[in-house]
């Protein structure tokens, strides 16, 4: 948590609006009124829709300096970036399309296909201009390369989450 929220002393008790996911403590009554964690999360961003619950049903969510654990991050992916990539995206618009609008989702998705797009064009050139790295980047390439149809806004997952929100306005 340290090395990534940056933004504020951590040195004592202090009210935030977000802590993230891998060490949080609940009353279980407030647990149970906000429902829990959303298990259409499969990963990422969870904290921030629990976070975001939390304080809408008028509780405070807090940092303590006093409890801590060590993490060890990244072992549910292991070595596959493409997964991991589309999960983190998957469950960075459902938080966008449950918190904020479609529209802004739907902005997300793009810049997310053109970050995909610059990353693909980068590793790319990386190949043909770097020797030593040409392995690293025929990976790279080919993660990428699969990534850029899944994120196109007509895709099946676009046209989904799209009829799931529709779904859900009605």
């Amino acid at each position: 948590l340290r090395s990534r929220m940056l933004e504020w002393d951590h040195d004592e008790d202090r009210d935030v609006r977000v802590l993230l996911g891998a060490f949080m403590l609940f009353p279980r009554r407030v647990y149970a009124e906000i429902g829990g964690f959303d298990e259409g999360f499969k990963f990422f961003v969870e904290e921030f829709d629990i976070c975001e619950r939390v304080h809408a049903a008028g509780y405070r969510v807090a940092f303590t300096p006093r409890a801590s654990i060590y993490h060890l991050g990244g072992k549910s992916f292991g070595a596959e970036p493409l997964r991991y990539y589309l999960t983190f995206q998957q469950s960075r618009e459902r938080y966008f399309r449950k918190h904020q609008s479609a529209l802004q989702a739907n902005i997300l998705r793009i810049s997310a296909f053109a970050g995909i797009f610059l990353r693909l064009v980068g590793w790319t050139l990386a190949g043909i201009l770097m020797g030593s790295r040409r392995a690293r980047a025929k990976s790279m390439v080919d993660v990428y390369r699969r990534a850029l149809p899944k994120l196109l806004p007509l895709s099946s997952t676009w046209t989904e989450a799209n009829q799931a929100q529709h779904s859900a306005e009605k």
